[in-house]
């Protein structure tokens, strides 16, 4: 495979057709990733849809970017997206061993490769666990290695949320490894350093940047990654209207625009902060729970998925989660039965089901929250290896 210098002339003109309308909109200021010489393996965190933009603009050369399948789903969009910008495409909840092979072979040729390891985007503001074979990747690449850390991106859209929130967006190139480097060190402490080098906590960013995130209706959508009411436990019953995240048994809570809950009684807390007590209360309630108790339940549609990627079919029924295993209409799944799950986009569960090898998209009512199902089934498998 010889070097892609046509995604190179691509990138340079849409860098110099955007870059500026994007640092101006964004508020988005970077480090001079353009004077680092290509190939390489560039890694980053990630917080908007817009992460591989805020990348191109930096760069100074063409980038494939590593991205979920389903990008692939959208028409004449996703011919496009593929046909410009040549990502190589990762199915979400599922080893990616074929994608792992077009990242070394694109590097080797002399084509740079962009990666967000965590696979995902927070919903809490914290950068997530990276999978534990990205140090052995990037030393088995043989180019260098790239660190990059975008700030302010989950303030700026934070995954529960509607629309963008205009404030402030830096770009910290934090480390360039060199080939030498990497061989000297072992996969563990490379990985090591890749997570250090990425981790970012929103709301010490907040802090530091002093910024203002505003939105007309902040708090819309975030009681789909806030699911549980700290005051009664329900599951389910919270609403996000305007600046308001309230539960229908009355406990409500301001959003700020510096992205933090305020209570009646004038507690503040983080995002990050009110999801670990809704951790604890979440497992406390499973735990309670009778194993023939639903404990939520929602009216979905899933849409099957084939091999090349088409649609095979479109079912519509209520899914009902309970303690140890789930079920769709008539049918039951244990999590045995689960190959993976995740979650793409804001709402969208994606679940690979090992007997009948079927990939399936799961969507509810625009804000339904897919974030206790994906919860429910880790605590699940995690009390079957017990």
């Amino acid at each position: 495979m010889a070097k892609d210098k046509g995604l190179d002339r691509r990138f340079g003109f849409l860098r110099f057709l955007l870059a500026p309308a994007i640092r101006r909109y964004f508020g988005y200021s970077h480090d001079a990733l353009k004077e680092v010489e290509g190939p390489y393996f560039l890694l980053s965190n990630h917080n908007t849809d817009l992460d591989p933009v805020f990348l191109g603009v930096a760069a100074g050369c063409g980038v494939r970017f590593v991205a979920s399948e389903h990008i692939a789903h959208k028409g004449f969009i996703s011919r496009l997206l593929i046909k410009t910008f040549k990502p190589i495409l990762h199915v979400k909840g599922k080893a990616g061993i074929e994608s792992t092979r077009e990242i070394i072979s694109t590097l080797r040729s002399g084509t740079s490769v962009g990666l967000f390891p965590e696979g995902n985007r927070s919903f809490y503001g914290q950068t997530l666990s990276f999978p534990a074979v990205t140090g052995k990747l990037a030393r088995r690449t043989g180019v260098k290695l790239v660190t990059w850390r975008i700030e302010g991106g989950y303030l700026t859209q934070p995954r529960w949320g509607k629309g963008i929130r205009r404030g402030k967006i830096n770009g910290k190139l934090v480390h360039v490894y060199q080939p030498e480097e990497l061989k000297a060190m072992s996969d563990a402490e490379v990985q090591k350093h890749i997570e250090e080098d990425l981790f970012e906590d929103a709301f010490v960013t907040q802090a530091r940047l002093h910024a203002h995130y505003k939105s007309k209706a902040p708090a819309e959508g975030l009681e789909s990654a806030l699911f549980l009411c700290p005051a009664c436990h329900k599951v389910g019953t919270m609403k996000g209207v305007g600046e308001e995240l309230a539960c229908s048994c009355g406990a409500s809570f301001r959003l700020t625009e510096g992205m933090t809950l305020v209570s009646k009684d004038g507690t503040e807390k983080t995002i990050a902060e009110a999801a670990g007590e809704q951790k604890a209360l979440f497992k406390a309630l499973i735990e309670e729970a009778a194993p023939d108790s639903p404990l939520f339940f929602d009216d979905v549609k899933v849409t099957l998925i084939g091999e090349d990627h088409k649609v095979t079919d479109i079912l519509t029924d209520r899914l009902t989660a309970y303690k140890d295993h789930f079920t769709f209409g008539e049918k039951t799944f244990a999590p045995d039965d689960v190959e993976g799950l995740a979650i793409v986009g804001r709402n969208t569960l994606v679940a690979h089901l090992g007997e009948e090898h079927q990939q399936v998209e799961i969507r509810g009512e625009e804000f339904y929250s897919a974030v206790k199902y994906e919860n429910l089934y880790r605590i699940m498998k995690e009390r079957t290896v017990e």
